[in-house]
Order: structure tokens, then sequence, then C-alpha cells
């Protein structure tokens, strides 16, 4: 099977055809990111003499149709947005039986391997804490980090403590030791404040200090950036 993309400034034609030539199904999987599906992209499946039917993505990104072998599947996403435009990506060559993805491949799951308690409370002046680590593609609860399994055995773990919105303290957890029904202990004497300090994340970047604020930008797409307290 061979791939094409293709931005071309043209209509979409469908064409009601006869063919001699048995068709099969096709499905087909349309993604914004690797996160969003795209709902409402103009699907049109072309057999070989360029006879053609047309279908739209639902809102989780899928569509299905036929064509026969050899046949071509295009795909424009400019439908979706209602811009006028009709930028279009194909797939040729193509066989019936096929799933054919358009746009970035999905974000991976990962299932979850512990969940830990935390035990302690904010420093004086903030009201939340989050927790962080690199084995987590979200702030855990403020009672409990949950780890899954891109990490084993160990994991670096970042808490954050805010007031209204702000991170004015946090606290690292190097390669803190996974046990499933265990506990983190929050220290109140160990809270920093976020100016100046620079630490390393295994597997999740930099989380590195300019011009007073710290950025984690790690591994599964989070971002996060730390202003200290401006009092």
């Amino acid at each position: 099977m061979t791939y094409r993309t293709g931005w071309m400034g043209v209509g979409l034609l469908a064409l009601v055809g006869c063919s001699d030539v048995a068709r099969g199904s096709i499905d087909v999987v349309a993604r914004v990111d690797a996160r969003t599906p795209l709902d409402g992209a103009l699907v049109v499946f072309e057999d070989v003499d360029g006879s053609a039917r047309t279908a739209t993505t639902d809102s989780s990104g899928h569509a299905s149709g036929e064509v026969e072998p050899g046949g071509r599947v295009w795909l424009s996403q400019r439908a979706a947005l209602g811009d006028g435009g009709a930028d279009i990506e194909a797939y040729t060559d193509v066989p019936p039986g096929t799933t054919l993805a358009f746009g970035p491949p999905a974000e991976p799951t990962h299932a979850p391997i512990a969940t830990m308690t935390i035990s302690g409370s904010p420093p004086a002046g903030a009201e939340v804490m989050r927790v962080w680590s690199t084995c987590s593609s979200a702030a855990s609860t403020p009672s409990a980090a949950t780890f899954d399994d891109r990490c084993s055995g160990a994991a670096d773990v970042l808490v954050v403590a805010e007031h209204q919105d702000v991170i004015i303290g946090y606290i690292h957890f190097p390669a803190l030791t996974i046990a499933d029904g265990g506990t983190i202990t929050i220290d109140p004497l160990a809270w920093l404040p976020t100016e100046d300090v620079t630490i390393q994340l295994a597997h999740a970047g930099d989380l590195g200090a300019a011009n007073n604020y710290l950025f984690l930008d790690n591994s599964f797409g989070v971002h996060v950036a730390l202003q200290p307290d401006p009092t």
C-alpha cells in the first residue's frame, strides 16, 4: 500500500458509478492531534474507475465505506474546519479490509500500577498541593499519587504548593520507591521556594529556572509554569 499526502486547492466530487470488481470495507480513523479525534471531516472512497462514495467522520474520528482493490481513500480536514478550503490527504492502492489512519498517531495508554497516599499539608499561605511524576500524564489529587507502567520500581516525584493558582513552593523526591498502597510523607520543613532552582527529572526533561519561572515540560506532554509568589 502506498501512502501519499498532498495539498490541493480543488473541490471533492463524489461520483456514483458501477464496477464489476467486488468492493470491501474500509475503516478510517482521523485525528487532529494525539489526543483529539477529527469530527466532521469529509472522506471519499474512490474505485479505480473513478466512481466514489462519501462519508463524514463522527465525534470519535471514525468513518467507514467500501472500495475495490487498488482504489483510493481521500480525506479533507478543511471540510471539518468549515473554512472553505480543500486540503486533501490520500491513501492510494488500498486493499479492502484495511483500517487507515489520518493525522498523528494516538497517544499511547498506560496501565496504572500503583497508588500512594500523600500524607502532609501545604506550607503556610498555600491551599493546594499537586503531585507530578515521571510516570503520570497529569497532576494527581492532593491526597494520592498514581503511577503507571512507564515506571518500574522508582519514579521522580515533584510536589508543588499553590496559592490562588500561583505556585509558591515545591518538594522534589528523586527516584522515589513505588509501593502500591504506600505513603509519600510531606515534611513541613522540606518545602522550598521556587526562585533560583534547577531540578533534573529522569525521563521527563528539565525543570529549570529562568527569570524566576520554573518549567516542567516532560515526556508525556505536560507543561507547567511555576511562578513564585510576587509578594
